[in-house]
């Protein structure tokens, strides 16, 4: 995990070929990643989607391509507005210590 190499989405985005990320993944609010293939992420990468972001897994693998365990998507929530996540078309997350996990910014901000 190279945190330097964090890719953030911040607009409409789609992907149609495999992808081996080296950081972590952040969808922004009014970004949308569509992606339609493999992607793999290093030992303790994490998908973050944050509130108004959206990530579409059409048909597509989420992974580490060497059987580690990466920690999974996080969906920031703020009040009754959170990132969204569509699955579709037999879409796969494998080894994720987290699959898919809901995380209030407003009560983890509060704790800092």
């Amino acid at each position: 995990l190279d945190k330097s190499k964090t890719i953030t989405i911040s607009e409409n985005i789609e992907w149609n070929g495999a992808k081996d990320i080296e950081g972590h993944l952040i969808i922004e609010k009014g970004g949308t990643l569509t992606t339609r293939c493999r992607i793999a992420l290093p030992k303790d990468a994490k998908i973050i989607i944050k509130p108004g972001g959206k990530l579409i897994l059409d048909g597509a693998t989420l992974e580490n391509d060497c059987g580690d365990q990466w920690a999974g998507i996080e969906m920031w929530q703020e009040g009754t507005n959170k990132g969204e996540l569509e699955l579709i078309n037999g879409a796969v997350i494998n080894n994720a210590k987290h699959e898919i996990e809901i995380i209030n910014t407003i009560t983890q901000n509060s704790k800092n």
